[in-house]
C-alpha cells in the first residue's frame, strides 16, 4: 500500500496516523477532517487505504466506510471509541472493514495495518488474475467471430477457420486474438 487517505477531525490525531504510516513506508498520506471532504477526494483519487477516525464532525463516519468499502478495494480501519468498539466491530466486519479502538495500542494498530496491507496485495493478484482471464476471454470471442467469418465469406469447416487462425498467428508470430481482429477488420470493413 502507497496511498493512505487519513480522515479525522483532530489534526494531532492525525499526525500521529500520519507519523505511523510514514514509518511503515506508506509514502502519500492526505488528510481530510471530514466525511464531505473525503467524498470529495474521492471522486477523482484512489486510495489503497483509508481510515476513519470516528467521530467526525459532520457525521460518525459508518455509513461512508460501508459505501466505500462496496465501491473500491482500498483497505478501511475503522477507529471509535471504546464504549463503542463492539457495536461498530459488529455491524462493520461483514464489508471486509479493520475495527480498532482507542486510545491506540500501538502494536495492535501495527498488526490490524499488516493484516489490511497483506489483504490489499492478495485482492491486487486477484484483479490482476480476474483482468488475465477477461482478455482470454475477449480473445475468445474474437477467434469465435473470425472463425465465423471465415466460415460464411470463404466457405471453410470450423475445423478449418480454426486451423487457419492457428497457422497464420504461429506464420506471423502474433497472438490468435490478433489475427482474429485482422480477419474481423478485413471482413467487415
Amino acid at each position: 500500500m502507497k496511498r493512505a487517505l487519513v480522515i479525522s477531525s483532530s489534526e494531532q490525531n492525525a499526525a500521529t496516523l500520519k507519523n505511523i504510516l510514514t514509518q511503515n513506508y506508506i509514502t502519500e498520506i492526505t488528510w481530510v477532517s471530514s466525511i464531505s471532504e473525503a467524498r470529495k477526494l474521492l471522486i477523482n483519487r484512489q486510495f489503497d487505504l483509508i481510515l476513519v477516525n470516528a467521530p467526525l464532525k459532520d457525521e460518525f463516519g459508518e455509513s461512508f466506510a460501508i459505501d466505500v468499502a462496496g465501491k473500491s478495494a482500498a483497505q478501511i480501519i475503522f477507529i471509535v471509541n471504546e464504549n463503542v468498539y463492539s457495536e461498530a466491530s459488529y455491524k462493520l466486519e461483514d464489508y471486509g472493514i479493520y475495527t480498532v479502538c482507542k486510545p491506540l495500542n500501538r502494536e495492535v494498530f501495527l498488526s490490524v495495518l499488516k493484516f489490511a496491507n497483506a489483504a490489499f496485495n492478495k485482492i491486487n493478484l486477484l484483479y490482476g488474475e480476474q483482468n488475465k482471464l477477461l482478455r482470454k476471454l475477449d480473445d475468445i470471442k474474437l477467434v469465435n467471430k473470425a472463425k465465423w467469418l471465415l466460415i460464411e465469406n470463404l466457405h471453410m469447416n470450423e475445423e478449418q477457420a480454426h486451423k487457419s487462425i492457428e497457422k497464420q498467428a504461429m506464420d506471423m508470430r502474433l497472438s490468435r486474438g490478433e489475427i482474429a481482429k485482422i480477419i474481423i477488420d478485413k471482413f467487415e470493413s
